[in-house]
């Protein structure tokens, strides 16, 4: 989830997510992780 204006955020960003979900995907049997990135990067991008 992104929380805008959320005291939790700093100065995280979606480059941020991404990066943080690439480094932590692991092994990802059912492709739920590599999604997660898919929808995120493709958020991003509209954005």
């Amino acid at each position: 989830m992104y929380l805008r204006k959320s005291k939790f955020k700093n100065e995280a960003n979606l480059d941020d997510v991404i990066r943080l979900a690439k480094n932590g995907k692991g092994i990802d049997k059912d492709g739920y992780r590599s999604e997660f990135i898919r929808l995120v990067k493709a958020y991003n991008n509209i954005n």
